[in-house]
């Protein structure tokens, strides 16, 4: 878990400036659907769930899919009431 974090900081570090300076960009970090406790492992139910350090494989793409369709919708929320207050 530790490795993971500390190779993804950088760029997780760079998104989250950028969210702070434009409404219209967000953050979505899928870790916790990786990662359990202190590891995140490479494979899951004999899938490998990446095409390479940090880009998944079709296998880790289905694995994210309904948790990124849940944070989609809070995102789509989130910008409708901003669009509105505006």
């Amino acid at each position: 878990m530790s490795e993971h974090q500390q190779a993804e900081s950088e760029m997780n570090s760079i998104i989250k400036a950028v969210t702070t300076k434009f409404n219209n960009v967000f953050y979505v970090n899928l870790d916790s659907e990786f990662c359990a406790y202190t590891i995140c492992p490479w494979v899951k139910n004999d899938q490998l769930l990446y095409f390479d350090r940090t880009h998944l494989s079709t296998a880790g793409a289905e694995l994210s899919k309904k948790a990124l369709s849940l944070k989609l919708e809070e995102i789509f929320t989130v910008w409708k009431t901003r669009r509105e207050q505006n």
